[in-house]
């Protein structure tokens, strides 16, 4: 945690040096995964722009500015205090509040979908059960939960882990991990599908990318759950 309370405000520019020899900008993986996450929405919420939804591990709350225009209401949690008063200057319309890490500061039943972008692999691995048990809880009935992570077979996942200043206690887990995990925690498995082949804003580029979704060479995946 203290990596990311020290480095709040240089998160982007960290960022941009982590992936900048791929030759893409880092807003650019942060694009691609929004539009999965509305993607999502839009196939298992019955009205996105009505929808309560809870961004788990929230950091600065880059993938926020891009989702809450499209919800309706929006919440972001992190340890890390810095990157929650950081989120709330960047993305006003949403509601940020630091948590424990073990408790999720909200009632169970609370929202109506919940996601969290790479931040599983910064959970001891003993706590992944738990963690997951979590994001079910806060769910509604036919609420969904989606997890998304770097791939650890694709080498350029591992190489931008390896260079990253954040991700030195990462322990990357796979996508039948992953869904194991929503398993466990009560959720019926409603998607599967490696992601992130080419981060770009292009209709040709995702129609390719979803042909795709089986091959687990894509930089990331994602994994979802839904709540019966």
């Amino acid at each position: 945690m203290a990596d990311f309370d020290r480095h709040a405000e240089d998160y982007n520019a960290l960022m941009e040096e982590s992936v900048g020899w791929t030759g893409l900008r880092h807003e650019s993986f942060v694009a691609a995964k929004a539009r999965l996450l509305r993607r999502l929405l839009r196939q298992h919420v019955a009205d996105p722009a009505k929808a309560s939804v809870l961004d788990v591990g929230c950091g600065i709350g880059l993938i926020d500015r891009h989702l809450a225009p499209d919800v309706g209401e929006l919440c972001g949690i992190d340890l890390s205090a810095d990157c929650v008063e950081t989120a709330a200057r960047g993305c006003p319309e949403a509601t940020f509040l630091p948590y424990d890490g073990r408790r999720i500061p909200y009632d169970e039943g609370r929202f109506d979908f919940a996601f969290a972008i790479c931040v599983v692999h910064h959970v001891p691995p003993q706590a992944w059960k738990d963690f997951a048990a979590e994001m079910a809880r806060v769910l509604k009935p036919g609420g969904v939960a989606a997890i998304i992570e770097h791939n650890p077979y694709n080498p350029v996942a591992r190489h931008m882990v390896k260079h990253c200043p954040f991700d030195h206690d990462a322990v990357l887990l796979n996508l039948s991990q992953c869904g194991g995990l929503l398993k466990g925690a009560g959720l019926k498995l409603v998607k599967r599908a490696y992601t992130t082949f080419i981060p770009v804003p292009s209709p040709v580029v995702e129609a390719i990318e979803s042909g795709l979704a089986w091959l687990p060479l894509g930089g990331q995946y994602l994994v979802a759950g839904k709540k019966t």
